[in-house]
């Protein structure tokens, strides 16, 4: 009987994890894009014929609409989803429109969220782990904040950034600051 209870909890907590992104891609005239590329960094699902599309996602990911066409030398892309909230169906119709690449490459701005652990940024190689730990309630606090800069340079622009804290840094760091603000 215990096993039963500790499989039943174990697979209840991972199917809680998914999160059902459902949607359609669209250009700013309505017209559908068919068979478009929509992923969440690990997986990579395309549009029907009536540009629907349909993702499995966690809490954290942040979904892309994105393609290049080599033939045009055209990129087409549309703003991004943040997964932010743990709600089972989340929907989201994407706009998205076309770009020469040669602009692209003057320095669009990367659509992420950045994740600060203690104050030190995590390296792109380890946000997968990270977001992981985070999502198993690993760390004592969070706070997020939207349309941040890290530091002082124009590249550090993010649309989020989650501040993470151990309950050892925050009570040193963090705790008595805010009191006094």
């Amino acid at each position: 009987m215990t096993r039963i209870t500790v499989f039943l909890f174990f697979f209840t907590l991972s199917t809680m994890a998914q999160i059902t992104i459902t949607g359609r891609v669209t250009d700013y005239q309505k017209r559908p894009y068919v068979d478009f590329p929509v992923t969440n960094g690990r997986d990579t699902v395309r549009t029907d014929s009536e540009g629907r599309y349909k993702i499995e996602a966690k809490l954290w990911d942040v979904i892309y609409f994105y393609r290049f066409e080599k033939n045009t030398q055209v990129y087409y892309d549309g703003i991004p989803h943040y997964v932010l909230k743990e709600t089972p169906h989340q929907s989201y119709d994407a706009f998205v429109g076309s770009h020469s690449i040669y602009r692209c490459k003057e320095g669009a701005i990367k659509f992420d969220i950045l994740f600060v652990l203690d104050g030190l940024p995590i390296e792109k190689k380890d946000k997968e782990s990270f977001k992981e730990r985070l999502r198993n309630g690993e760390f004592f606090q969070y706070v997020l904040k939207a349309d941040a800069i890290f530091s002082s340079r124009f590249e550090d622009y993010y649309d989020y950034i989650l501040y993470v804290y151990t309950q050892d840094y925050y009570n040193e760091h963090i705790k008595g600051k805010e009191k006094k603000k």
